[in-house]
Formats: C-alpha cells, sequence, structure tokens
C-alpha cells in the first residue's frame, strides 16, 4: 500500500486554493490567481510549474487531490429533454449565461492543475464534490443549502488549523475556498488508504 506523506488538496477556480498537509498534519495553505478579467493568466501558468517542482522532488510520496466540477442534474440531462436545446439556449442568453461559462472556466483552471502535476509526475485524485462534503460534520443529519455548507466548511477548518497550530486559537477561516481545501485534505488523509479509493488514484507521468 502506497503512503502518501506529502497531500495537497484544492478547491479550483478563478483563485484556486490550496492546502497542504504533512503525515496527515494541515502544514499551509495559500491561493493562486488564476484569472483577470476573465481570461487565464500567464503567471498561473509559471506559477503552476514552480509548485509542481517543490513537490517533484518527493513525487513518490505526494499525491494532488482536487474537486470535481458539480453541475446539477437541472442544468443538464434532465433540462435537456424537458426543454430542449434551443429553448435552454435562448434562456441562458437572456440570463447572460451565467451557468455553463463559469463552470467551464472551473474546468479549465481544474484541468491545468491537474495536468501539471501528472507531466510532473506526481500522483492525482479528483474527489467528487459531495464525497469530501459528507466527511464535515453533521453534515449527513442535516439538509444543508449551498450557504450553510460553505460556513460549516469554514467551522470545520477553522478547527483544523487550530489544532495544527496553523492559526491562533482565536482566529478564523474565513475564505470559503481555503475552508474548502483544508476539508478536501482533512477527507481525504482521513479516507486513505481505503480499499474504494486506490483504483480511483491516476499515477504521474
Amino acid at each position: 500500500m502506497r503512503h502518501f506523506k506529502y497531500v495537497l488538496a484544492c478547491d479550483p477556480g478563478a483563485k484556486p486554493a490550496f492546502a497542504s498537509y504533512i503525515d496527515g498534519q494541515l502544514s499551509n495553505t495559500f491561493k493562486l490567481i488564476a484569472r483577470e478579467n476573465g481570461n487565464l493568466t500567464v503567471d498561473f501558468g509559471r506559477e503552476l510549474l514552480d509548485l509542481t517542482k517543490g513537490w517533484a522532488d518527493d513525487k513518490e510520496e505526494s499525491i494532488l487531490v482536487i474537486e470535481d466540477q458539480y453541475i446539477p442534474e437541472s442544468h443538464t440531462e434532465g433540462k435537456f429533454k424537458a426543454r430542449g436545446p434551443k429553448r435552454i439556449y435562448e434562456e441562458q442568453q437572456y440570463k447572460g449565461g451565467t451557468f455553463f461559462p463559469s463552470a467551464k472556466k472551473v474546468v479549465e483552471v481544474r484541468s491545468w492543475v491537474e495536468f501539471a502535476f501528472r507531466m510532473a509526475g506526481i500522483s492525482t485524485y479528483t474527489v467528487q464534490p459531495f464525497e469530501w462534503i459528507l466527511g464535515i460534520k453533521d453534515y449527513k443529519s442535516q439538509r444543508l443549502r449551498r450557504e450553510e455548507i460553505k460556513q460549516r466548511s469554514k467551522v470545520f477548518a477553522t478547527d483544523i488549523a487550530r489544532r495544527a497550530g496553523r492559526i491562533k486559537p482565536k482566529a478564523e477561516i474565513k475564505d470559503s475556498d481555503i475552508a474548502d481545501a483544508i476539508t478536501i485534505g482533512d477527507w481525504f488523509v482521513k479516507n486513505y488508504p481505503v480499499d474504494n479509493l486506490k483504483h480511483k488514484i491516476q499515477e504521474g507521468s
């Protein structure tokens, strides 16, 4: 069974958030700027290369855990069948086309991050949104809305950061992206090695 001493969790977006773990303990958090004015920045590519170089030295013991993009069923197959592509396209244009373009941009950032790590020879694991969310305390027993999940993630991440000594006892994690990255990483280190995760890990090239 492979042991991953170094785990880097990522919540992708216009400013992807990262949380690094060493031997199961939170060690650092940071964000990169992937987009400005809606476009991918050149600096983002350079920063990714610098980031992977730092992790490549221990690539056999390292893994990137990154969240996949969630697309609600109502926005995809069910809606497509019920209303047809022409109607959906017209609605998206009327509403400014907010959903799919924004989802596409997140997918692009995620692809860049994952590709950079794979090319550096570092293994990756793509975690489904509700896979790690189920690790948040009391989530299973309640029906929480998106903003409530975000708030719960901040509380959960704050507790993790305090116990790891990464923030002061009375400080809080206020950035929801950082909070999600911390929680994603915590979920992975608690659930791996588990048989149902092993086959999903993509080995670095």
